[in-house]
């Protein structure tokens, strides 16, 4: 068993090194840069459904803060006061939230393209095709960002939940302190998972059983908490953004992006991997083509 992790690892490694995943990320992040305060805006609109819009603003900013630190946060809070959809005139509505979905998609985007570029696969769609392929495609990318709001909705509940159970057990001290840390980790893990595999399973041109996409969804998910909670320390530590002054908090978004994008990236190479180890190829929608087969 340890043999066979080992061999998934350094396949995963050796896909991920040759399909230059790298240069995606870097196209993830520059997407990012515009396209964050346009999702950010969506995700709060839709939670404020549930929480209000100023609890709803305030839970993104104090997560965004454990995450990628205080002053990033207070930006992109900046960018989602400052950006606007319009309001003059119905027209004026309609074009500006227009541009705020567009905007917001192409992240999106961006990943499909990604992980459709490393699953070796193409889309291929044909004459009244290519027009159903285009429409379904923005139509998916759109709720998948419903989808994010929904489950930052259920991540807030679930930790809400958990800091009151935290609290009638503060008599314990340092063991409601562990329960608490331990039970933040374990259902931002689960809510990534859940999120990873609707990614994994809906977003790019294939076909892949659902096996291997909780898999590649749990492992991936787990790599990535495990940066996130790096990368977070390691900015935090090192400054990066100080040497670009006002700019800082833009670098720092670019950073954070950018590495956990590979990660991201890396738990496709290995959901990739893991499903051919267990004969169980990932297989171009029937709209698709696959580009080149890797041994």
């Amino acid at each position: 068993m340890f043999n066979t992790f080992l061999h998934i690892s350094s396949k995963t490694y050796q896909e991920y090194s040759n399909d230059k995943a790298p240069v995606f990320a870097a196209a993830l992040a520059f997407y990012t840069i515009f396209s964050i305060a346009q999702i950010a805006i969506l995700v709060v609109g839709i939670v404020s459904l549930v929480l209000g819009k100023s609890a709803a603003e305030g839970t993104l900013y104090n997560h965004l803060s454990q995450t990628m630190g205080s002053s990033t946060a207070l930006m992109i809070q900046n960018l989602i006061r400052n950006t606007n959809t319009g309001g003059e005139s119905i027209w004026a509505t309609i074009v500006g939230t227009t541009t705020l979905l567009i905007s917001a998609t192409a992240v999106i985007a961006q990943l499909k393209d990604s992980l459709n570029t490393i699953w070796d696969l193409k889309p291929a769609p044909k004459g009244i095709g290519s027009i159903w392929y285009i429409l379904k495609s923005r139509i998916i990318e759109f709720f998948l960002i419903i989808i994010v709001a929904i489950f930052f909705l259920i991540f807030v509940v679930a930790t809400s939940a958990l800091y009151s159970i935290g609290h009638y057990l503060r008599g314990l001290g340092v063991i409601a302190e562990l329960f608490i840390r331990i039970g933040y980790y374990v259902i931002f893990i689960l809510t990534v998972t859940l999120f990873f595999a609707i990614l994994y399973k809906y977003l790019p041109d294939a076909r892949i059983k659902w096996s291997s996409v909780w898999a590649g969804a749990f492992g991936t998910s787990l790599l990535f908490v495990l940066g996130t909670i790096l990368i977070s320390f390691y900015l935090g530590k090192v400054g990066a953004g100080s040497a670009f002054g006002t700019a800082g908090s833009l670098v720092l978004i670019l950073l954070w992006v950018f590495y956990s994008a590979q990660i991201f990236l890396f738990g496709a190479e290995f959901t990739q991997v893991y499903s051919r180890s267990k004969g169980e190829e990932i297989q171009p929608a029937p709209h698709a083509i696959r580009l080149k087969h890797k041994s």
